[in-house]
Formats: C-alpha cells, sequence, structure tokens
C-alpha cells in the first residue's frame, strides 16, 4: 500500500471516528434525557433520591448502548463522514489521484465491521 493511502486512511478514519463520538454521545444523551423525563412520575411518586436517580440512568446506558444507541450512531457517522467528504469534494479529489471508491470506503467499512462484531459479541453473551 501506498504512504499516501495509508494518510487518506487514517484521514477517512480519523473524520468518521470524531462524528462517530459525537453521534454515540448525543444518542446517549437523548437516551437518557427521555428514559429521565418518562421515569419522572415514579421517582417522585417513591420519593427517590437523585442519588438514586442518576444510578438508575447509569444502568440503564449498556442496554441502550448495544440495542439502540450503537446501530443508529454507526449508521449516521458513516452518511455524515462521506457526505462531508463529499461536499467538500474530498471523495472527488480522492478519485481524481486514482484512488478508487472501494479503497476510500474499505478502512470505514473495516471499523464497522469491529463494531458489529463488537456488538454482537456483546449482546448475544449468555448469562450463567
Amino acid at each position: 500500500m501506498l504512504r499516501s493511502h495509508r494518510i487518506l486512511h487514517r484521514y477517512v478514519i480519523q473524520e468518521f471516528l470524531r462524528i462517530l463520538v459525537l453521534s454515540f454521545s448525543g444518542l446517549i444523551l437523548a437516551y437518557v434525557v427521555i428514559l429521565f423525563f418518562q421515569r419522572m412520575p415514579l421517582f417522585v411518586e417513591k420519593k427517590a433520591s437523585a442519588v438514586l436517580m442518576v444510578e438508575y440512568l447509569l444502568y440503564r446506558i449498556p442496554e441502550a448502548t448495544f440495542q439502540w444507541t450503537l446501530p443508529y450512531a454507526v449508521l449516521l457517522s458513516t452518511l455524515l463522514a462521506l457526505g462531508l467528504l463529499s461536499s467538500h469534494s474530498e471523495i472527488t479529489a480522492m478519485k481524481a489521484g486514482g484512488i478508487s471508491l472501494y479503497r476510500i470506503t474499505l478502512k470505514p467499512y473495516k471499523t464497522l465491521n469491529i463494531c458489529s462484531m463488537f456488538r454482537f459479541a456483546k449482546k448475544n453473551r449468555s448469562i450463567l
């Protein structure tokens, strides 16, 4: 692999991961806020302390991570990263430089596969 390809792959992955972190944290924050307001009547009825409410919300984050937010964050970050590269004509410049579209999307595709395998492993782990 040419050195310029490694630099471009690193740049594409950097853009993808930056958007992935932002979308993932935004979706987790939205999930926690929505869950808090859904459970607020129960918290008030049972007179739960603030520590107990925060603890409840923190215990619900792993479930939301693997069930809802990770797939949406990966999809959103893929579309936004490639869309941003396209809007700044960076994909056109890469293609003009002789790099195929397959080569451009190879590293994000591998990163998506790693995220999918991680989610599959965590989701399908049996509890004894």
